[in-house]
This record gives C-alpha cells, sequence and structure tokens, in this order.
C-alpha cells in the first residue's frame, strides 16, 4: 500500500510555500523531490500564484508554519480552497 501511495505522490506537481512576513518561498515537486522555484512578495502573493499553478498544473499546495489569518484571508479565499 505504501509503494501506491509513493506512486502517486511521484505523479503530481506539488507546490511548497514558505511563509515569510516580507516573502513567500516557493517550491515545486514534480516528483519526489521539491527544488526551489522562486520568492514572492507576502502583500502580493495570492496575484502572483494563481499564474504558477496554472502553468505547472499543480494538484496539491503544501503551506508551511504560516500565521492563521494569512492562510485563511488570503489563500483559502484567493485559491478557491
Amino acid at each position: 500500500m505504501l509503494d501506491d501511495q509513493r506512486q502517486f505522490l511521484y505523479r503530481m506537481n506539488i507546490l511548497g510555500l514558505d511563509y515569510g512576513e516580507k516573502h513567500v518561498g516557493v517550491a515545486l515537486a514534480e516528483g519526489p523531490l521539491a527544488a526551489p522555484l522562486t520568492t514572492l512578495n507576502t502583500e502580493t502573493a495570492i496575484e502572483q500564484l494563481k499564474p504558477i499553478v496554472t502553468k505547472y498544473n499543480i494538484e496539491k499546495i503544501i503551506i508551511g508554519d504560516c500565521p492563521e489569518d494569512f492562510l485563511q484571508n488570503l489563500f483559502a479565499p484567493a485559491l478557491d480552497v
């Protein structure tokens, strides 16, 4: 069963976000390993993320530790999740 889960994840494009007060780090995993993609200005991250999600056909987003209001008020409504 674990091998099935690994194979599923290897086929997904996953975006990793690392919140910072000034910048949001963005990493892309197109298989088992993630690599840095870019950094975004925290205040405008939402507008900048939408084209990245579309361009790379992102299926899952993993967000590191961040303030609850940043997650709830910005990411969830803006990304329709």
